[in-house]
C-alpha cells in the first residue's frame, strides 16, 4: 500500500510484470485507520502518510488475518513468524 496514485501503480505494475495488485491509498486514509503511518513526516513533507513497512494477509472478504509494521524499514518479521502466522490463518 503505497500513497502514489493508481495511474503510477499500474505502470508500475505493467513494468515490472508483477503477478499482483498494488493498493494506492494517496489521501493516507487507509494507513491512518490500520495505525501503520509513519509519524516521522508530518503534513508538507514529502513523506507524509507514508506507512511503515510491514506485511498484511487479507482473505477474499477483506479480513485482515495477519498484520505485521515494522518502524525501522531495516528491520522485518523473521520468515518463520510470518510463516507461522500465515499457517496458523489459512488452516
Amino acid at each position: 500500500m503505497t500513497y502514489d496514485a493508481p495511474e503510477v501503480l499500474s505502470d508500475f505494475v505493467l513494468d515490472k510484470d508483477l503477478g499482483y495488485a498494488l493498493l494506492s491509498d494517496p489521501d493516507g486514509a487507509y494507513v491512518t485507520a490500520l495505525g501503520i503511518r509513519n509519524d516521522e513526516y508530518g503534513p508538507g513533507h514529502p513523506g507524509f502518510g507514508i506507512p511503515h513497512p510491514g506485511i498484511m494477509l487479507v482473505d477474499p472478504s477483506r479480513a485482515i488475518l495477519y498484520k505485521a509494521a515494522m518502524e525501522d524499514y531495516r528491520k522485518r518479521p523473521s520468515f518463520e513468524s510470518v510463516f507461522d502466522a500465515v499457517s496458523g490463518a489459512v488452516q
